[in-house]
Protein backbone atom coordinates (compact mmCIF):
# COMPACT_ATOMS: atom_id res chain seq x y z
CA UNK A 1 0.00 0.00 0.00
CA UNK A 2 1.61 3.66 -0.67
CA UNK A 3 0.48 6.48 1.30
CA UNK A 4 -0.83 8.96 -1.69
CA UNK A 5 -2.60 11.94 0.47
CA UNK A 6 -1.73 14.20 2.87
CA UNK A 7 -5.18 14.52 4.03
CA UNK A 8 -6.29 13.52 7.61
CA UNK A 9 -9.60 15.49 8.71
CA UNK A 10 -13.17 16.02 7.50
CA UNK A 11 -15.48 17.93 8.45
CA UNK A 12 -19.26 17.61 8.05
CA UNK A 13 -22.25 20.12 9.01
CA UNK A 14 -25.58 18.40 10.83
CA UNK A 15 -28.13 17.07 8.70
CA UNK A 16 -30.31 16.04 11.77
CA UNK A 17 -30.46 12.44 10.64
CA UNK A 18 -28.55 9.39 11.43
CA UNK A 19 -26.01 10.20 8.25
CA UNK A 20 -22.97 7.90 7.11
CA UNK A 21 -20.14 10.40 7.01
CA UNK A 22 -17.12 9.22 4.36
CA UNK A 23 -13.68 8.81 5.67
CA UNK A 24 -11.63 9.53 2.32
CA UNK A 25 -8.19 8.86 4.21
CA UNK A 26 -6.75 5.59 5.17
CA UNK A 27 -6.87 4.45 9.26
CA UNK A 28 -5.89 1.17 10.78
CA UNK A 29 -7.94 0.86 13.68
CA UNK A 30 -11.59 2.46 14.63
CA UNK A 31 -9.67 3.85 17.84
CA UNK A 32 -7.74 5.67 15.24
CA UNK A 33 -10.48 8.28 15.06
CA UNK A 34 -11.47 11.26 16.46
CA UNK A 35 -14.65 12.67 16.36
CA UNK A 36 -15.60 16.44 17.69
CA UNK A 37 -18.98 18.44 17.78
CA UNK A 38 -18.75 22.10 17.71
CA UNK A 39 -21.48 23.96 18.40
CA UNK A 40 -21.73 26.54 15.74
CA UNK A 41 -23.51 29.14 17.57
CA UNK A 42 -21.05 29.09 20.51
CA UNK A 43 -17.67 27.64 19.95
CA UNK A 44 -18.01 24.71 21.79
CA UNK A 45 -16.64 21.25 21.64
CA UNK A 46 -17.61 18.12 22.67
CA UNK A 47 -15.28 15.20 22.21
CA UNK A 48 -17.42 11.93 21.15
CA UNK A 49 -17.77 8.54 22.07
CA UNK A 50 -17.43 5.90 20.06
CA UNK A 51 -19.95 3.24 19.74
CA UNK A 52 -22.43 5.98 21.69
CA UNK A 53 -22.27 8.94 19.53
CA UNK A 54 -20.97 7.20 16.47
CA UNK A 55 -19.63 3.99 14.87
CA UNK A 56 -16.47 3.49 12.53
CA UNK A 57 -16.63 1.04 9.48
CA UNK A 58 -13.95 0.14 7.12
CA UNK A 59 -9.99 1.13 8.35
CA UNK A 60 -7.61 -1.53 8.50
CA UNK A 61 -5.21 0.27 5.95
CA UNK A 62 -8.28 1.97 3.83
CA UNK A 63 -10.61 4.38 3.80
CA UNK A 64 -13.76 4.17 5.38
CA UNK A 65 -16.94 5.84 7.00
CA UNK A 66 -18.37 7.04 10.41
CA UNK A 67 -22.04 6.55 10.76
CA UNK A 68 -24.47 9.04 13.41
CA UNK A 69 -25.92 7.18 16.27
CA UNK A 70 -28.47 9.58 16.86
CA UNK A 71 -28.81 12.25 14.34
CA UNK A 72 -31.62 14.88 15.94
CA UNK A 73 -29.70 14.89 19.61
CA UNK A 74 -25.68 14.96 18.54
CA UNK A 75 -26.31 15.58 14.79
CA UNK A 76 -28.76 18.72 14.48
CA UNK A 77 -29.81 20.45 11.05
CA UNK A 78 -27.34 23.16 10.60
CA UNK A 79 -26.01 23.57 14.26
CA UNK A 80 -23.33 21.85 14.63
CA UNK A 81 -20.29 20.42 12.52
CA UNK A 82 -18.15 17.18 13.16
CA UNK A 83 -14.73 17.04 12.59
CA UNK A 84 -13.45 13.63 12.20
CA UNK A 85 -9.88 13.83 12.68
CA UNK A 86 -7.29 10.78 12.67
CA UNK A 87 -4.46 10.41 15.69
CA UNK A 88 -2.67 7.00 14.56
CA UNK A 89 -0.72 5.46 17.61
CA UNK A 90 2.66 6.61 17.58
CA UNK A 91 3.97 3.17 18.30
CA UNK A 92 5.71 0.11 16.00
CA UNK A 93 4.76 -3.37 16.51
CA UNK A 94 6.85 -4.84 13.66
CA UNK A 95 8.90 -7.44 15.21
CA UNK A 96 11.55 -8.72 12.59
CA UNK A 97 12.96 -12.31 13.76
CA UNK A 98 16.87 -13.22 12.00
CA UNK A 99 17.16 -15.14 9.51
CA UNK A 100 13.12 -15.38 9.07
CA UNK A 101 12.19 -14.70 5.33
CA UNK A 102 11.62 -10.96 4.56
CA UNK A 103 7.63 -10.36 5.36
CA UNK A 104 7.30 -7.65 2.72
CA UNK A 105 3.77 -7.03 3.50
CA UNK A 106 4.46 -6.32 6.99
CA UNK A 107 7.30 -3.69 6.46
CA UNK A 108 5.10 -1.94 3.56
CA UNK A 109 2.22 -1.39 6.63
CA UNK A 110 4.80 -0.59 9.06
CA UNK A 111 6.42 2.47 6.93
CA UNK A 112 2.56 3.18 5.96
CA UNK A 113 1.90 3.34 9.71
CA UNK A 114 5.03 6.03 9.96
CA UNK A 115 4.08 8.45 7.54
CA UNK A 116 0.60 8.15 8.66
CA UNK A 117 2.21 9.10 12.53
CA UNK A 118 4.03 12.11 10.60
CA UNK A 119 0.69 13.20 9.03
CA UNK A 120 -0.82 13.25 12.68
CA UNK A 121 1.85 15.53 14.32
CA UNK A 122 2.21 17.70 10.80
CA UNK A 123 -1.13 18.63 11.31
CA UNK A 124 -1.04 19.37 15.20
CA UNK A 125 2.04 21.54 14.18
CA UNK A 126 0.04 23.98 11.18
CA UNK A 127 -2.41 24.62 14.22
CA UNK A 128 0.35 25.68 16.14
CA UNK A 129 1.75 28.75 17.39
CA UNK A 130 5.11 29.47 15.15
CA UNK A 131 8.14 31.80 14.40
CA UNK A 132 8.57 33.46 11.03
CA UNK A 133 11.71 31.46 9.36
CA UNK A 134 13.55 34.88 8.92
CA UNK A 135 13.40 35.06 12.88
CA UNK A 136 16.85 34.33 14.43
CA UNK A 137 17.41 30.87 15.96
CA UNK A 138 18.00 31.96 18.96
CA UNK A 139 14.65 32.86 19.99
CA UNK A 140 13.89 30.73 23.09
CA UNK A 141 9.83 29.95 22.95
CA UNK A 142 10.54 28.59 26.06
CA UNK A 143 7.79 29.87 28.89
CA UNK A 144 8.62 30.09 32.81
CA UNK A 145 7.23 27.37 34.79
CA UNK A 146 3.84 26.46 35.72
CA UNK A 147 3.82 28.48 39.59
CA UNK A 148 4.97 31.47 37.68
CA UNK A 149 2.08 31.16 34.91
CA UNK A 150 -0.49 30.24 37.74
CA UNK A 151 -1.01 33.44 39.34
CA UNK A 152 -4.34 35.05 38.89
CA UNK A 153 -3.08 38.03 36.73
CA UNK A 154 -0.57 36.84 34.59
CA UNK A 155 -0.23 37.89 30.93
CA UNK A 156 1.04 36.90 28.24
CA UNK A 157 3.26 38.80 26.16
CA UNK A 158 6.28 39.63 24.56
CA UNK A 159 9.63 41.01 25.21
CA UNK A 160 11.59 43.98 22.93
CA UNK A 161 13.21 41.30 21.30
CA UNK A 162 10.11 39.29 20.34
CA UNK A 163 10.70 36.46 23.27
CA UNK A 164 7.27 35.53 24.91
CA UNK A 165 7.01 36.75 28.23
CA UNK A 166 4.68 36.21 31.31
CA UNK A 167 3.90 39.54 33.15
CA UNK A 168 1.64 40.01 36.22
CA UNK A 169 -1.30 42.59 35.11
CA UNK A 170 -0.26 44.36 38.47
CA UNK A 171 3.42 45.63 37.30
CA UNK A 172 1.74 47.62 34.18
CA UNK A 173 1.53 50.93 34.38
CA UNK A 174 -0.80 53.40 32.94
CA UNK A 175 2.28 54.43 30.89
CA UNK A 176 2.52 51.30 28.56
CA UNK A 177 -0.99 52.95 27.24
CA UNK A 178 -1.63 55.64 24.86
CA UNK A 179 -4.92 57.61 24.98
CA UNK A 180 -6.04 60.47 23.98
CA UNK A 181 -6.77 63.55 26.43
CA UNK A 182 -10.11 63.27 25.99
CA UNK A 183 -10.20 59.87 26.60
CA UNK A 184 -8.39 59.93 30.01
CA UNK A 185 -11.41 62.12 31.12
CA UNK A 186 -13.51 59.37 31.00
CA UNK A 187 -10.88 57.00 32.06
CA UNK A 188 -10.42 58.73 35.65
CA UNK A 189 -14.52 58.87 36.11
CA UNK A 190 -15.46 56.92 39.19
CA UNK A 191 -18.94 55.86 38.18
CA UNK A 192 -21.15 55.41 35.39
CA UNK A 193 -23.17 58.41 36.24
CA UNK A 194 -20.01 60.21 35.93
CA UNK A 195 -18.94 58.85 32.43
CA UNK A 196 -22.39 60.28 31.07
CA UNK A 197 -22.08 63.82 32.67
CA UNK A 198 -18.38 63.67 30.90
CA UNK A 199 -19.92 62.34 27.49
CA UNK A 200 -23.04 65.11 27.84
CA UNK A 201 -25.39 62.48 27.34
CA UNK A 202 -27.46 63.34 31.05
CA UNK A 203 -26.96 67.00 31.99
CA UNK A 204 -30.07 69.41 30.86
CA UNK A 205 -29.07 73.01 32.15
CA UNK A 206 -32.22 74.77 32.86
CA UNK A 207 -32.95 77.78 30.98
CA UNK A 208 -34.84 80.72 30.86
CA UNK A 209 -36.76 81.58 28.11
CA UNK A 210 -35.42 84.69 26.07
CA UNK A 211 -36.09 86.62 22.91
CA UNK A 212 -31.80 85.82 22.59
CA UNK A 213 -30.35 82.49 24.68
CA UNK A 214 -26.56 82.25 24.88
CA UNK A 215 -25.01 79.24 24.88
CA UNK A 216 -21.60 77.55 24.24
CA UNK A 217 -20.19 74.54 21.81
CA UNK A 218 -20.44 71.81 24.74
CA UNK A 219 -24.21 72.36 25.10
CA UNK A 220 -25.93 69.83 23.76
CA UNK A 221 -29.56 70.56 25.62
CA UNK A 222 -31.29 73.19 27.74
CA UNK A 223 -34.52 72.86 29.78
CA UNK A 224 -36.64 75.70 29.00
CA UNK A 225 -38.65 77.74 31.16
CA UNK A 226 -40.27 81.24 31.56
CA UNK A 227 -43.02 82.11 28.51
CA UNK A 228 -40.75 84.57 26.75
CA UNK A 229 -40.69 84.09 23.03
CA UNK A 230 -36.77 83.28 22.06
CA UNK A 231 -36.42 84.74 18.75
CA UNK A 232 -32.28 83.94 18.75
CA UNK A 233 -29.21 81.95 19.55
CA UNK A 234 -26.32 82.99 19.78
CA UNK A 235 -22.77 81.24 20.44
CA UNK A 236 -22.92 78.57 18.40
CA UNK A 237 -20.42 76.54 16.59
CA UNK A 238 -20.83 74.86 13.05
CA UNK A 239 -22.23 71.27 13.54
CA UNK A 240 -23.57 71.68 17.03
CA UNK A 241 -26.79 70.30 17.50
CA UNK A 242 -28.95 71.23 20.57
CA UNK A 243 -32.45 69.94 22.01
CA UNK A 244 -34.81 72.24 23.88
CA UNK A 245 -36.70 70.91 26.65
CA UNK A 246 -39.73 72.08 27.64
CA UNK A 247 -40.09 71.56 31.37
CA UNK A 248 -44.04 73.07 31.64
CA UNK A 249 -47.00 73.54 29.68
CA UNK A 250 -46.73 77.12 28.12
CA UNK A 251 -47.97 79.35 25.20
CA UNK A 252 -45.16 81.03 23.54
CA UNK A 253 -43.28 81.80 20.03
CA UNK A 254 -40.19 80.07 19.21
CA UNK A 255 -40.37 82.71 16.10
CA UNK A 256 -38.76 81.63 12.91
CA UNK A 257 -36.56 83.35 10.84
CA UNK A 258 -35.89 86.50 13.19
CA UNK A 259 -33.29 89.15 13.23
CA UNK A 260 -30.06 89.40 13.59
CA UNK A 261 -27.18 86.84 14.69
CA UNK A 262 -28.85 83.27 15.56
CA UNK A 263 -32.36 83.22 13.69
CA UNK A 264 -33.74 80.29 14.36
CA UNK A 265 -35.27 78.58 11.04
CA UNK A 266 -38.09 76.24 11.49
CA UNK A 267 -40.27 73.54 9.37
CA UNK A 268 -42.31 75.69 6.23
CA UNK A 269 -41.23 78.80 7.84
CA UNK A 270 -43.61 78.80 10.62
CA UNK A 271 -42.66 79.61 14.10
CA UNK A 272 -43.68 77.38 16.68
CA UNK A 273 -46.51 77.78 19.78
CA UNK A 274 -47.99 76.19 22.69
CA UNK A 275 -45.53 73.71 23.97
CA UNK A 276 -46.49 70.88 26.33
CA UNK A 277 -43.93 69.44 29.35
CA UNK A 278 -41.73 66.89 27.85
CA UNK A 279 -42.06 68.60 24.62
CA UNK A 280 -38.59 68.87 22.36
CA UNK A 281 -37.39 70.96 19.51
CA UNK A 282 -34.22 69.50 17.99
CA UNK A 283 -31.71 72.15 15.84
CA UNK A 284 -28.45 71.86 14.09
CA UNK A 285 -25.74 75.06 13.47
CA UNK A 286 -24.38 76.03 10.80
CA UNK A 287 -22.10 77.87 13.02
CA UNK A 288 -24.35 81.19 12.74
CA UNK A 289 -28.13 80.45 12.46
CA UNK A 290 -30.06 77.43 13.68
CA UNK A 291 -32.02 74.77 11.74
CA UNK A 292 -34.72 72.52 12.73
CA UNK A 293 -34.17 68.49 12.51
CA UNK A 294 -36.92 66.94 14.90
CA UNK A 295 -39.48 67.88 17.09
CA UNK A 296 -42.16 66.24 19.36
CA UNK A 297 -44.68 68.38 20.05
CA UNK A 298 -47.87 66.75 19.35
CA UNK A 299 -50.50 69.67 19.11
CA UNK A 300 -48.10 72.26 17.41
CA UNK A 301 -46.46 69.68 14.74
CA UNK A 302 -49.76 69.25 13.61
CA UNK A 303 -50.60 72.69 13.07
CA UNK A 304 -47.27 73.58 11.87
CA UNK A 305 -46.26 71.25 9.64
CA UNK A 306 -47.17 70.23 6.19
CA UNK A 307 -47.11 66.81 4.42
CA UNK A 308 -44.71 67.34 1.31
CA UNK A 309 -41.27 65.41 -0.23
CA UNK A 310 -39.28 67.56 2.30
CA UNK A 311 -41.21 67.26 5.66
CA UNK A 312 -42.32 63.89 7.03
CA UNK A 313 -45.40 64.00 9.88
CA UNK A 314 -45.30 60.77 12.30
CA UNK A 315 -48.17 61.09 14.78
CA UNK A 316 -46.94 58.28 17.66
CA UNK A 317 -45.80 60.79 20.01
CA UNK A 318 -45.23 62.79 16.95
CA UNK A 319 -42.00 63.52 14.99
CA UNK A 320 -41.35 65.79 12.15
CA UNK A 321 -38.74 65.57 10.24
CA UNK A 322 -37.37 68.08 7.56
CA UNK A 323 -35.31 66.25 5.42
CA UNK A 324 -34.71 69.76 3.24
CA UNK A 325 -32.70 71.06 5.93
Amino acid sequence: MTIATTTQRVAYTGTGTETVLSVSFKFYATSDLVVTKRTTATGAETTLTLGTHYTVQGGDGAVGSVTVVNGSVDFPLNTVTWTILRTSPQTQTLNLAQNDAFPAESAEQAHDKLVLQVQDLQEQVNRCIKFPVTDVITLDPELTHSVGRGVTGALLGFSSTGIPTINQASTLTPTTVSTTAFTQTILDDASAVAVRATMLMDGLTSTASAASIAVVSTDVALTITGVTAITNITGSVAGQRLDLHWAASATFNVTDAATGAGQIHLNNNTSLVSHVAGDVLSLLSDGTDWYERVRSPVAAAAANSVVNENTAVCNKDTLVINTQR
